[in-house]
């Protein structure tokens, strides 16, 4: 969920897989049709497969702009001024690829936290947190793709079972959330 200024409540409404409008108690429909993937030039004709989260993510003069993390399409999706592109990851290819925008992967996006013009994302099946550059390359900060455990660490020696939830603290640090066991 995000707030706008306006008082605008953004939701992705995984379920119906679209993004919706609250506001004044009003619900709109703003983004996504079916479930799919396509990038499109109109937020309505952009398909989404488990839009699990949304943030905002800086802003352009005027344009707002707005992450998506696309759980089943395994990517990050950017919607500025109704525009829906791809952000980071190869869209309907799990995986667990660090690398240049266009060829990391993810296997299942599940959160946002967004610092400055980095983005941070737990990836709950690849079990690693990663973290997106402003130029869609990806690189793991935590853990190591699909092998499960629970261990405290420092980088690919960290061990998640799910990690599901992510944040950044005024100080830098990663808090991250998991599904189970449950903790932080």
């Amino acid at each position: 969920v995000v707030d706008a200024a306006d008082g605008t409540v953004t939701v992705a409404d995984a379920a119906n897989n679209v993004l919706r409008k609250v506001n004044a108690g009003a619900v709109t429909t703003w983004a996504g049709t079916v479930r799919g993937f396509l990038d499109a030039p109109s937020a309505l004709q952009a398909r989404f497969a488990l839009p699990i989260d949304v943030a905002h993510y800086g802003s352009d003069g005027d344009k707002k702009k707005l992450l998506v993390a696309d759980y089943q399409n395994h990517c990050l999706r950017l919607v500025v001024c109704g525009v829906v592109t791809t952000f980071a990851g190869v869209p309907q290819t799990a995986g667990g690829a660090d690398g240049a925008f266009g060829t990391a992967t993810f296997q299942s996006v599940s959160a946002l936290a967004v610092s400055g013009d980095v983005v941070y994302v737990p990836d709950y099946t690849g079990r690693t947190v990663r973290k997106v550059d402003p130029d869609g390359s990806v690189s793991t900060v935590a853990g190591l793709y699909q092998n499960q455990g629970s261990a405290d660490g420092l980088g690919s020696a960290a061990r998640f079972q799910g990690p599901c939830g992510v944040a950044v603290m005024l100080d830098g640090t990663l808090v991250v959330s998991e599904y189970a066991p449950a903790g932080l």
